[in-house]
């Protein structure tokens, strides 16, 4: 449910709500430089870092119809289809409270964000690094491996930043801080926690 909602309304935003001035700025930039050009796009454009140039770029030459669908393309495909094999897993191996709240949190923060449909597209992109965050973590053990575990977090959030470093980025942290404490719960009291029964 919160996968066709979430695809819903992300394509709905996507398809009709005009653009901003940002995007507008973004997509001159992507049609009117080439590659060399756009990388080096930070120099006059401050806001946004040049990774956003640059696959905005590269779906504009797949998907040459529409410029707005192009721009917001990644945002309503990642971030919708992406919260499938995320929900499986928390299903999976923690209580099906938890799936539901962290499903709600991920969720929430989008259309709480969308009045500035700028922040579509990096939502998207996070979701999808978050995946791979929980997949590499899966098995991890937190007491012998702490140092391991933090370096990864450290890592996403590195990643996070270089798409965008204004104070919209403290909502997309927020799925890393849900996780962390769920993780460390389940490791300190890890009765409580057998693959999705309560023993």
């Amino acid at each position: 449910m919160i996968t066709v909602v979430s695809i819903g309304i992300r394509y709905y935003y996507a398809a009709t709500q005009e653009l901003w001035i940002d995007e507008v700025l973004v997509l001159q930039i992507a049609h009117e430089n080439d590659w060399k050009q756009t990388a080096l796009v930070e120099h006059w454009d401050k806001s946004h870092p040049p990774l956003l140039h640059l696959y905005t770029k590269v779906l504009l030459k797949f998907i040459s119809y529409d410029d707005k669908i192009a721009l917001r393309f990644l945002s309503f495909f990642l971030g919708g289809l992406a919260t499938i094999p995320l929900m499986r897993y928390i299903k999976v191996t923690h209580k099906s409270a938890t799936a539901a709240i962290l499903g709600g949190i991920l969720f929430a923060i989008n259309p709480t964000i969308t009045a500035n449909s700028f922040s579509l597209r990096p939502y998207g992109v996070i979701i999808f690094l978050f995946l791979i965050f929980l997949a590499s973590t899966r098995n991890l053990d937190l007491h012998s491996d702490v140092k391991k575990y933090q370096k990864m977090i450290l890592i996403n959030i590195i990643i996070i930043f270089s798409f965008f470093w204004d104070y919209s980025s403290i909502w997309f942290l927020l799925p890393f801080a849900v996780i962390t404490v769920i993780k460390v719960k389940s490791k300190v009291y890890p009765f409580v926690y057998t693959q999705n029964r309560l023993v």
